[in-house]
């Protein structure tokens, strides 16, 4: 399993914790709905959520012949993702369910 599902489940379960509400309307927007909740209720650790969904999304849909990632970039995705899971890691036992 690669690390960004496992820490975007963590995520999702840190949302279901605080009984966020979905949002009705275009995925984009539920998606950027989230990382605003995110950061608003628990802080920049879940900064890099935002960039990466973003960059994952250009990268899928490209919008010119050749558009690529690097090495570089790739590397700092890990550590972007290591970064969210901890933040969601120690963010979780601190949670009630309501």
């Amino acid at each position: 399993m690669s690390r960004w599902p496992r820490g975007e489940a963590e995520i999702e379960q840190l949302i279901a914790n605080k009984q966020l509400q979905q949002v009705i309307g275009g995925q984009a927007n539920g998606h950027y709905v989230i990382e605003v909740a995110l950061r608003a209720q628990f802080g920049d650790g879940f900064r890099p959520f935002g960039a990466m969904r973003r960059r994952r999304n250009e990268l899928e849909y490209p919008t010119g012949p050749g558009e690529t990632t690097t090495y570089d970039e790739a590397q700092k995705a890990i550590q972007d993702a290591e970064g969210l899971l901890l933040a969601a890691q120690q963010l979780l036992p601190t949670l009630s369910i309501f």
